[in-house]
């Protein structure tokens, strides 16, 4: 995704399935490109679609209906990817867009303008959305303490603007280490 980053190309639709890995899992590739669009090449006002990206992959800022986003839709989307990688099953396995919100809430906590600021003037946000506490992320993730996978809960931020980076993800200790290898 660097790669894409950097040529201001943006996925919208990562998922496993669009991760394409050589006979000897040392090599992946993106495919899929059918849903991606070039960055902000209309200019800063150009709104996106928020109908994009597969539900269990969706990051909430999308959910809650922001047509003002960037590379760090795909950020999210990679974090629930490297999750999944690691327990083996999707970390945000729901039917509906409204039942993925709020596993996330559950998960993350609901946000607030403090936490998030504009968050509340999103399309979809009600003020009436269960008010959830922020699990540890260690236990929401159900990563070890000590795991280099801590990753994830910079990938994982409900901010979309305190997100890292697929650049900074990439230069992460927890992928610069022999434990990294096992991702695939």
């Amino acid at each position: 995704m660097v790669y894409c980053h950097a040529r201001r190309i943006i996925h919208r639709d990562l998922k496993p399935d669009n991760i394409l890995l050589n006979a000897t899992r040392d090599f992946a590739k993106v495919a899929d490109f059918g849903m991606a669009r070039a960055m902000q090449v209309f200019g800063p006002d150009f709104r996106y679609t928020d109908r994009l990206v597969t539900a269990w992959y969706r990051p909430p800022e999308i959910i809650l209906g922001d047509s003002f986003y960037g590379a760090q839709i795909d950020v999210w989307s990679l974090g629930c990817i490297l999750v999944e990688m690691m327990n083996l099953s999707p970390l945000f396995s729901c039917n509906t867009e409204i039942e993925c919100l709020l596993v996330i809430f559950q998960f993350f906590g609901t946000p607030n303008e403090e936490d998030w600021p504009g968050v509340t003037s999103l399309p979809n946000y009600i003020l009436q959305f269960p008010r959830w506490n922020p699990m540890e992320i260690t236990a929401a993730l159900k990563i070890p303490d000590d795991s280099p996978y801590r990753i994830n809960s910079d990938m994982l931020d409900l901010n979309p603007n305190r997100r890292i980076s697929a650049e900074e993800a990439l230069d992460h200790p927890a992928l610069q280490t022999p434990s990294a290898r096992a991702l695939g």
